[in-house]
C-alpha cells in the first residue's frame, strides 16, 4: 500500500469503527438510518461488483468465520458501509 493509500485508510478508521458499533448494536441506529441502510444494501445485493466473502470475527474471545457481502470495487464490507450515512458508493448506485 502506498503512503497516500495508507493515509486515506487511516482517515476512514472512525467511520469503520462507527459502522461496526452500529452493526453490533453498541451504538443506536436511528430508524431513518436503518431504512437508508436497507435501501443501499438492496442495491449492493444485486450489484455485479459485490460477492459473498468470509471474514473472521471474534465473539467472546472465540474466532468465528462469518459470511459477509463485500464490494470488489472499494473492498468494503457492504453491511457496515451502508450503516454510515456519509459513505458513498464508488459506482454511484446509492444516488436516488
Amino acid at each position: 500500500m502506498s503512503l497516500i493509500g495508507a493515509l486515506k485508510f487511516v482517515r476512514k478508521i472512525p467511520k469503520i469503527l462507527l459502522a461496526y458499533a452500529r452493526k453490533w448494536k453498541v451504538v443506536k441506529t436511528s430508524d431513518s438510518l436503518q431504512k437508508l441502510s436497507r435501501e443501499r444494501l438492496d442495491k449492493c445485493i444485486i450489484c455485479p461488483w459485490s460477492q459473498v466473502s468470509k471474514i473472521v470475527q471474534v465473539v467472546n474471545g472465540n474466532a468465528q468465520y462469518e459470511d459477509t457481502l463485500v464490494c470488489n470495487k472499494c473492498s468494503c464490507p457492504c453491511v457496515e458501509k451502508t450503516l454510515v450515512k456519509s459513505e458513498k458508493c464508488l459506482l454511484n448506485k446509492w444516488i436516488k
